[in-house]
């Protein structure tokens, strides 16, 4: 097997193990305008907020660095910018996260 090849085979496996990037819902929403946006040092972050107020409340949201979106390396990995630290997350249903949530001290989470 060619080093093309296994290079393939291991980006598919990556893609399957860690969910979609970009996220679930991703392509319907990225043609609006976004929620929730910020901005600092060439990085961006998007959320989309769906069925807002209700118990289907959705977020997905994504970060960009000069221009290009940021697909995560492992699970769960947690990323520190300029803009604070976020996680990715892939929710399986409509409502949830989706992408990358900011991750909150411990005591803010509720349910901790």
């Amino acid at each position: 097997m060619g080093i093309k090849k296994i290079a393939t085979v291991v980006l598919v496996c990556s893609i399957y193990a860690l969910g979609a990037c970009p996220p679930e819902g991703y392509d319907r929403l990225k043609n609006h305008q976004p929620d929730i946006v910020k901005q600092s040092d060439g990085w961006i972050y998007k959320e989309w907020i769906t069925a807002k107020g209700t118990r289907s409340e959705g977020h997905t949201a994504m970060l960009f660095h000069n221009g290009r979106l940021v697909c995560p390396d492992d699970k769960d990995e947690i990323l520190s910018t300029p803009l604070g630290s976020y996680i990715y997350k892939e929710a399986k249903r409509r409502w949830g996260w989706h992408g990358w949530q900011p991750l909150l001290p411990k005591r803010l989470l509720i349910g901790n």
